[in-house]
């Protein structure tokens, strides 16, 4: 199954079908702060350890399922285009 396509012109893979097999996990940090973010925007946030000095709610097992996160979409006054910042 096809969930996506890579945009050459802007180096990015695109998600078109939010339903992968597995969750697509980027991992994001810097120093003693970091975090994972799903494909759904599902995730959690941790101090150095993500095993145990999580700061964010984490379900083990994923149960329930890895539910979507909050969206934060930004619009620009002038030309009026929407663009996602998360």
């Amino acid at each position: 199954m096809k969930y996506g396509y890579f945009d050459n012109e802007k180096k990015e893979y695109v998600l078109t079908r939010p339903d992968t097999p597995t969750p697509w996990i980027n991992y994001i940090g810097g120093g003693e702060y970091g975090g994972i973010v799903s494909n759904t925007a599902g995730g959690y946030s941790f101090d150095r350890d993500p095993k145990n000095k999580r700061i964010t709610r984490y379900r083990y097992n994923s149960v329930p399922i890895d539910q979507p996160g909050r969206y934060v979409f930004i619009r620009d006054d002038e030309s009026g285009k929407y663009w996602s910042a998360t």
